[in-house]
């Protein structure tokens, strides 16, 4: 009979209520037994403890941002497993889009302005683009995306702007 890894108790029944409360379809046991450890439910995450090289230190950041939903400064456990559950396979277009969307929306006022868009876009590209070409692809899908003439995205702009993409598919962890 195989047993279960040690850290499987570190998961509190309040922990495991929000767990099976998410919108995960296999439970933490599961996932230890397919060789995957869930992460330490007291331990928040820290944007410093990343790989720098794989993950850029203000992606990372712009990241625990978005997943602490409280302001704290780091992620508790609901918190982690709260934004997770918008990549599961029961997470909806919409959820995976809100998501996405809070990445570019730095400020979370609601829109993604010109500005806004490019820091993301600078993460992601790093060197890559100088910071003209960077800032002429900003330009124009801003011109093009904004469809009230307000010089910023809206979520309903977003929205529209992905909805030919299979953005929400590419959002979808199997695992879970």
């Amino acid at each position: 009979m195989a047993t279960e890894p040690n850290n499987a108790a570190m998961i509190t029944p309040a922990q495991l209520s929000v767990m099976n409360s998410s919108l995960f379809l296999k439970s933490p046991r599961t996932l230890l037994r397919h060789g995957k450890s869930p992460p330490s439910p007291n331990a928040p995450l820290d944007p410093k403890a990343s790989n720098q090289r794989e993950y850029p230190l203000h992606l990372c950041q712009l990241m625990i941002a978005i997943f602490d939903e409280d302001g704290g400064g780091d992620v508790d456990f609901q918190e982690f497993v709260s934004g997770l559950s918008a990549f599961s396979s029961k997470g909806n277009k919409e959820e995976k889009l809100r998501f996405a969307f809070k990445v570019y929306d730095i400020d979370r006022d609601g829109y993604i302005s010109n500005g806004e868009l490019f820091i993301v876009l600078k993460m992601m590209v790093g060197s890559n683009l100088k910071d003209m070409q960077l800032q002429q692809i900003v330009d124009k899908t801003i011109m093009e995306a904004d469809k009230d003439g307000d010089g910023k995205i809206s979520f309903e702009e977003f929205t529209r702007m992905v909805e030919n993409t299979d953005v929400s598919m590419s959002m979808t962890l199997d695992q879970f």
